[in-house]
């Protein structure tokens, strides 16, 4: 199971907002928000939902493309993968 809580503060850090701010934007608390941030809990499928919506980012694909194992992928789709990851790289390094 992947861990977002690197790629969640990540984000955060990128949009230039403390903690406060990004929880009051994602609609829990704080003590949540520190807890994803260092993987004590996983954000709900609707708290990814509103990550897409803040950040316009979805968790799950930024933590692939952070760390991705292209030998799991089909062929076919790994060149697609190599560019998305590369994307994500320059948007977000």
């Amino acid at each position: 199971m992947r861990r977002l809580g690197k790629t969640a503060r990540k984000v955060r850090s990128k949009l230039g907002l403390s903690q406060a701010k990004m929880a009051k934007e994602l609609g829990i608390s704080i003590v949540q928000l520190s807890k994803i941030e260092n993987d004590h809990a996983m954000p709900s499928p609707n708290l990814i939902e509103k990550y897409r919506e803040v950040a316009n980012v979805d968790l799950y694909v930024m933590d692939w493309c952070e760390d991705p194992d292209m030998t799991t992928l089909p062929i076919a789709v790994r060149e697609a993968a190599a560019e998305l990851r590369n994307a994500w790289s320059q948007e977000f390094d």
